[in-house]
This record gives structure tokens, sequence and C-alpha cells, in this order.
């Protein structure tokens, strides 16, 4: 990049787009696998991959300016248990931002992040 001395995004990355978007991929793309199976971890890595990809595929094309975008999923299987998980991260809170998607069924739980990283 050449230097534009502006310091600021004139799209800045809006966890509220993306997760409004993550619902749908998601959803989506659970929905077209069908059903899992959790034996299979060749399988699994696949449908993860893939869906990664059309997740920062689909973040790409909103476009925000001067933000590196990264995607993170964890996806495990339900047992009879609740899933939590906790994000530490050390960045600006002014300019950097995540999107987060929990899905749940009786036999899966997805979690999706999707971290807004501004670059200047």
């Amino acid at each position: 990049f050449l230097p534009s001395y502006r310091m600021d995004s004139k799209k800045p990355f809006d966890p509220r787009i993306v997760e409004d978007m993550l619902k749908v991929v998601v959803d989506t793309q659970i929905e077209h696998h069908g059903k899992f199976q959790l034996g299979d971890a060749k399988i699994m890595q696949q449908f993860v991959r893939t869906l990664s990809e059309e997740i920062l595929f689909q973040v790409k094309l909103r476009e925000f300016d001067r933000y590196r975008i990264f995607v993170e999923i964890t996806l495990g299987e339900m047992r009879y248990q609740g899933y939590q998980q906790n994000v530490a991260v050390l960045w600006d809170i002014e300019k950097d931002s995540m999107a987060t998607y929990l899905f749940e069924r009786s036999d899966i739980f997805l979690a999706t992040n999707v971290y807004g990283i501004y670059y200047d």
C-alpha cells in the first residue's frame, strides 16, 4: 500500500452484519451437509475447511476496508453437556472487533468466530 495519510477505515468491520451472515451460511451448510458421522475425522475436517472458506469469501464480499479477516471454527459432539468458550485477545478496542455464532443441536455444536483486525 502507498501512504494515504488516512488513519480510519472508510468501511469499518461491522460485527452485526457478519453475525447475520454467519447465521445464514452456517445453517445453510449444516442443512446441506445433512447427518454428521462424527467418527470420521476426514469428513469433519473437510466440512470445517469448506465452511471456513465460504465464511471468509462471504465476509470479503462485504469489502471491509483495511481489515484482515480470520475465521475460527470449533466443531464437536454433544453428549448431554453444554459448551462454553472464552476468548481473550489483545487488540485495539476502537478498531478491532469480532463476530460470533454458536450453532447447537442435540448431536453437535459448532462455534464460529470471525475476527476483523485493523490493518493500516
